[in-house]
């Protein structure tokens, strides 16, 4: 198998295993068991700047 195609796979993976994760903790919180998918894509992308922003601060915050 190429490297692109290891890198692809490995990546489709990791988003299905997101929209997996979320679609559980909605589910937790009390939405429906298959909730809509613009849902899921929005509370994933909302998490994903919010632990970039936070990263990103952190490092700010001890090159300081």
């Amino acid at each position: 198998m190429c490297f692109i195609a290891c890198i692809c796979s490995e990546v489709s993976t990791l988003y299905a295993y997101r929209v997996f994760v979320v679609r559980c903790m909605l589910y937790g919180f009390g939405d429906d068991e298959q909730p809509y998918a613009e849902t899921v894509d929005l509370l994933e992308d909302l998490v994903i700047e919010y632990i970039s922003e936070t990263v990103s601060e952190t490092i700010l915050h001890d090159l300081l």
